[in-house]
């Protein structure tokens, strides 16, 4: 058989393949480290980063020149000389267990990292509350002026999680089960 057969051979067989992993409702990663988390706000080590980077998106994302550009959001504004963000998030969004992204779920994940104390939670350590402004508008009142709340919040452990997702138990089969 010649290369190009054995290719399209491979190709088909990988397809169909892939259809019947898609039925199933976990997610298989194939990695050389033990993965401890699939918790964004949790993750530690670079795995763990790596997976949740793939897999969750952010309100805002760095582009290739490290400058912030929207994600999840469209943008935001400064308020009271760095004391207050006024983040405006993109409509019509919805996770991929069909809830909807909006000003609630963004306020539910920061405040349940904050509370929780995850790994993470130090990005938010300088927010004093939030003030959900409209369904796609969320104010967050910081303790103290900062120029850095927007990047603290684009860093890749800050994806947004469904809060169904967050509250069901999320079992992780190391590749030694």
């Amino acid at each position: 058989m010649n290369t190009t057969k054995k290719t399209l051979v491979l190709a088909v067989a990988l397809g169909l393949s892939a259809n019947a992993f898609a039925a199933q409702d976990k997610v298989v990663v194939a990695s050389t480290a033990t993965v401890q988390t699939l918790n964004p706000h949790n993750a530690g080590v670079t795995m763990d980063m790596s997976i949740a980077n793939a897999i969750y998106d952010g309100l805002f994302k760095f582009d290739e020149n490290m400058q912030v550009q929207p994600n999840l959001a469209t943008g935001y504004e400064v308020k009271d000389n760095g004391k207050t963000y006024v983040i405006n998030l993109r409509e019509g969004i919805k996770f991929t267990d069909g809830t909807a992204f909006n000003a609630e779920a963004v306020k539910f994940n920061f405040q349940d990292e904050i509370d929780k104390k995850q790994r993470r939670a130090s990005l938010l350590s300088n927010v004093e509350s939030f003030k959900v402004l409209s369904e796609y508008s969320l104010q967050v009142n910081l303790k103290s002026p900062s120029n850095t709340f927007i990047n603290n919040i684009t860093h890749p452990s800050q994806g947004m999680i469904s809060l169904q997702l967050s509250r069901n138990t999320v079992k992780i089969l190391s590749h030694t089960q």
